[in-house]
């Protein structure tokens, strides 16, 4: 996070060593470009979709809680299944917040998408839905929807519609996000 005081500062410097994106969902002073990038593009198999759904699922939580992590870590499974599945079917973001607001009602369709070709993903994910009880599932959704409430915001649905660089490029290329 920057300061928009420091923006321009900041950017000229780190421009001057490689490309750079800022990915800021309401705008930047003085109409600069922004970004675009996308949680659902960077799931491309399943490692990458696993990595993903940590960090989201890590960062639903306001503070580390043991009691919670059981729930966390059943919440990841279900988050790389809809991050991988929503890139297979080429559904995007769309398709993950319907998918994570749709719950155990999404299981049957997302484990279609997945079972030909990531068989383990698609076990994974349907675990925590098929063999919870309610309480748990219950607590599971819960940290889902503290996921999906990122993507309510339309500015947000709009820079993670797609994204403009590849962690590739960004390495490559000595960029900066």
């Amino acid at each position: 996070t920057t300061k928009a005081a420091d923006l321009e500062a900041i950017y000229n410097s780190r421009r001057a060593l490689g490309p750079v994106w800022v990915i800021a969902p309401a705008g930047l002073p003085g109409g600069r470009a922004t970004a675009h990038w996308s949680p659902v593009d960077y799931a491309r198999d399943a490692d990458s979709a696993e990595r993903m759904a940590e960090w989201m699922a890590d960062a639903a939580q306001k503070h580390y809680d043991p009691r919670a992590e059981p729930w966390i870590a059943q919440a990841r499974a279900i988050l790389a299944g809809l991050l991988l599945a929503a890139h297979i079917s080429k559904g995007g973001i769309r398709a993950f917040r319907e998918w994570l607001a749709l719950g155990k009602d999404a299981v049957d369709h997302v484990r279609a998408i997945l079972e030909p070709d990531y068989p383990e993903v698609a076990m994974d994910y349907a675990q925590p839905w098929l063999k919870l009880h309610e309480d748990g599932a219950g607590s599971v959704q819960f940290t889902l929807n503290v996921v999906a409430a990122v993507y309510r915001n339309k500015d947000v649905r709009v820079v993670a519609e797609r994204t403009d660089f590849s962690p590739e490029q960004l390495l490559d290329e000595n960029g900066t996000v």
